[in-house]
């Protein structure tokens, strides 16, 4: 059996080899093409996106340097006066040193083993109090008081984040002007180290030879606040 392959037959092959040949072409060079050209632009956006946030960090490095300058002046200024993070005996050879230079001797002193975060409730008229008055009056002015109350709740939380206090409970003995003078120097020689309690008992007696002797007993509650630094 023979086939005679017609001209119209041979029109239909010509044409189903180039549809056949097109599409070929079509799906091995084109189509990879044109994906890889998409991928090129993808790639295109996303280096020119990291680009930009390199040239803006770049042009906001001076500032943000400028900024952490200044936060870190500021947080120099306001620890100043707290007593870095201590040991109980590196406490213990603070109070015991301040009583000595008083003239005075220590006994039954007592330093709470472990720091605790500090509850700090600054005077109003102070610095810092008249700040957390003023972020609280802020909030409220701006019709929201809850939102007010949680700013200045912030605020002291935030503080508190980073200032510790240790107990330290301490008798101390010699006369009753000395006990005075004491208590006068802690208030005002060492701002972070605050008295919360405090007893005197004051009694005379005679030595041997019938001399006047003051015997005062001082009970002193302390707190030392410290933070990182």
């Amino acid at each position: 059996m023979t086939f005679t392959i017609t001209e119209r037959d041979k029109k239909l092959l010509s044409i189903l080899a180039v549809v056949l040949i097109a599409a070929l072409f079509i799906k091995f060079l084109i189509i990879p093409q044109l994906e890889a050209k998409s991928d090129l632009a993808s790639e295109s956006i996303e280096v020119d996106t990291q680009a930009m946030e390199m040239k803006l960090a770049i042009d906001t490095k001076g500032t943000l340097e400028e900024k952490l300058k200044d936060a870190d002046e500021e947080f120099v200024q306001r620890v100043a006066d707290y007593y870095p993070m201590m040991q109980s005996y590196e406490i213990e050879a603070l109070i015991t040193k301040m009583i000595l230079n008083n003239g005075m001797e220590s006994r039954d002193l007592e330093v709470s083993s472990k720091s605790y975060v500090a509850e700090v409730n600054p005077y109003f008229a102070s610095t810092m109090g008249l700040e957390m008055a003023m972020t609280a009056e802020g909030g409220e002015g701006a019709g929201s008081t809850d939102s007010g109350s949680s700013d200045g709740a912030q605020s002291v939380e935030q503080t508190q984040s980073t200032v510790y206090a240790s107990q330290v409970n301490v008798t101390v003995t010699g006369t009753l002007k000395q006990a005075k003078h004491l208590i006068d120097v802690v208030n005002q020689e060492y701002p972070s180290v605050r008295i919360q309690t405090f007893h005197i008992d004051s009694e005379a007696a005679e030595t041997t030879e019938g001399a006047a002797v003051d015997m005062t007993t001082l009970d002193l509650g302390l707190e030392v606040y410290m933070c990182e630094k």
